[in-house]
């Protein structure tokens, strides 16, 4: 299958160590390589969207936010993480149906409080309609 075992059950969310060690440019290339590997690895792009997002690119990163949940509709931390670049990007409503969404797929509590707790601050924040 081109999930992998984590992007399956949405409890994915560490950090990859380019990352953690503040080399966002050669986690970038290490998505990139993934993905042109195996264009399917929803993980690979949900995780590209996590680094453009950090760097500021909220454009690019919701469409990698996209193509993984495009791959895998079940990906609770891709429609997270799709949701909070939505609410970056001052579209309240779509951010808050990603939001529900995930909530309605984490499959357990620890995705399910994250996903909450991100819904509740797109709600609490965003004033301006889609």
């Amino acid at each position: 299958s081109a999930k992998s075992p984590s992007s399956r059950n949405g409890c994915s969310g560490m950090p990859t160590v380019p990352v953690l060690l503040g080399r966002p440019d050669e986690a970038l290339d290490s998505f990139d390589r993934a993905i042109a590997i195996e264009p399917r690895y929803a993980e690979a792009h949900n995780n590209r969207g996590g680094v453009l997002r950090e760097r500021g690119d909220q454009e690019a990163a919701l469409a990698s936010f996209d193509r993984a949940v495009a791959l895998n509709p079940d990906y609770a931390l891709a429609h997270c993480n799709r949701g909070m670049v939505l609410n970056e990007l001052c579209r309240p409503k779509q951010a808050l149906a990603s939001m529900d969404r995930a909530i309605a797929l984490a499959p357990n509590r620890q995705t399910l409080i994250v996903a909450a707790l991100a819904r509740f601050s797109v709600s609490s924040s965003s004033t301006r309609p889609d």
